[in-house]
């Protein structure tokens, strides 16, 4: 064990030379080994990253690759206890799987965000890493993105296989232990089918490796090398928002001096340092609601089945809450520049990431179209007149949201009388918005 914690420590050295900017999280981390660790590694938000000693027959650059995947896990918010990842985790339930099934499909996910980042920093990775090309997937998606990929196959899956009843809390983390086909890494890096010049093919059985990673994880196996775990309760350690803040000036200053920052971590950083949609709380306690038996009957599927099947001698459908319905209402009017009509569309995939699926209103004076998506790139603005958010807010209303987001400029007239939902304007002037509105101001 002292020889695979005496590597750790050298290839923490050899990425602080590389990446001197991450010194505060590299030198925060408290690496351990720990016998019987069903992964290579996993971490909590304390920074406490513990190594299974198989670890050390790692040749030394993915030892590198694995330290700092562990330590992108906080640093991005995408481990239990952050409010990203019970984000992610509110979403995974929403659509039908809980406990341990919700923990490794977000797990899983943050791992296809974070290797796809790790590797434009040319970090190798162990044997057996989830990248996005293995899955047919597009490289460069954030976490919440990857998720919904995932659970759009999981819900087709639990429909065909709803005699397992995968989706409850019943999966357990039994099988965490065992070594899995996506677990304990083995000697030199796994190529992606990309890399090796192949396309995705299909996995075990003709399906799709998409598919099998998705079968396996709601058969109990944890998916990738690591895994992103609880603190111990009662557990202190760094301050993590403290060293994310640091860490993301550091990134800053690195980049206007150095040509090698990628710009995905220049973005990142600047996320930390400036979040540019505060009101990602109000969307997130909104479906935290929405996992709540507040709005009525449940919907009822098979993907879910109830709790007294095994009991009973007959499969019946389990309940499942609905996500909130969230309108996106976007002033498209002649005002409105090209930069402010691509944030509206950011802001589309924020929620979306979210919720799932967003309903969008295109407004100048009138509405121009509607459209409900569950990916922004099915968003197709329209409009270049004049401006009235009146109709739009109208408009939205038939459909009976649970809240509305209007996203404009502020050179519009507003309702006198407040909508009968919460409505957020995000406005990129210093434009008047109505008091019944909560407002965010953002730069477009």
């Amino acid at each position: 064990m002292e020889g695979l914690m005496e590597a750790i420590r050298e290839e923490r050295l050899v990425l602080s030379s590389r990446f001197n900017y991450l010194n505060h999280l590299l030198y925060a981390a408290r690496p351990e080994v720990e016998e019987g660790l069903g992964t290579l590694a996993a971490v909590d938000r304390t920074l406490r990253v513990r190594f299974s000693p198989k670890a050390q027959a790692l040749p030394r650059e993915e030892l590198q690759g694995l330290l700092l995947h562990e330590l992108w896990h906080p640093f991005t918010g995408m481990v239990p206890g952050e409010e990203r990842w019970e984000a992610m985790i509110g979403l995974a339930s929403a659509h039908g799987l809980k406990g341990e099934a919700a923990h490794r499909v977000v797990n899983a996910a943050s791992d296809l965000a974070i290797n796809s980042a790790l590797r434009r920093l040319g970090l190798a990775l162990p044997k057996g890493a989830l990248f996005p090309e293995r899955f047919g997937l597009p490289e460069g998606l954030t976490g919440e993105e990857y998720l919904l990929e995932l659970l759009k196959v999981a819900e087709r899956v639990m429909e065909e296989v709803s005699g397992g009843g995968r989706g409850e809390e019943g999966t357990g983390r039994g099988a965490q232990n065992k070594a899995s086909p996506h677990e304990e890494g083995g000697e030199g890096r796994e190529k992606a089918p990309s890399e090796r010049g192949e396309s995705p093919g299909k996995g075990e059985g003709g399906q799709s490796p998409l598919e099998d990673l998705v079968r396996g994880i709601l058969a109990g196996e944890a998916g990738g090398t690591d895994e992103a775990v609880a603190a111990p309760e009662g557990e202190k350690g760094p301050l993590l928002e403290a060293i994310r803040r640091e860490v993301a000036g550091r990134i800053l200053e690195a980049a206007k001096t150095r040509g090698d920052v990628p710009g995905d971590l220049v973005r990142l950083a600047e996320g930390i340092l400036t979040p540019k949609v505060p009101w990602e709380t109000l969307l997130r306690a909104l479906v935290s609601q929405a996992l709540a038996p507040v709005r009525g009957p449940v919907h009822r599927t098979y993907a879910v089945l109830h709790r007294r099947t095994p009991f009973l001698g007959a499969i019946l459908p389990g309940g499942r809450d609905g996500l909130p319905r969230i309108a996106l209402v976007v002033d498209t009017s002649g005002s409105m520049s090209d930069r402010e009509l691509e944030g509206a569309l950011a802001e589309a995939r924020r929620i979306l990431a979210l919720v799932g699926t967003l309903t969008v209103y295109s407004v100048d004076a009138a509405v121009q179209a509607a459209q409900t998506v569950r990916d922004a790139r099915q968003v197709r603005l329209k409009g270049g007149g004049g401006t009235d958010m009146r109709v739009g807010l109208e408009e939205a209303l038939k459909g009976r949201p649970d809240l509305i987001v209007v996203y404009t400029d502020g050179h519009t007239p507003w309702p006198e009388k407040a909508p009968p939902v919460p409505v957020v304007v995000v406005c990129t002037t210093d434009e008047r918005t109505p008091p019944w509105a909560k407002r965010v101001r953002v730069d477009p």
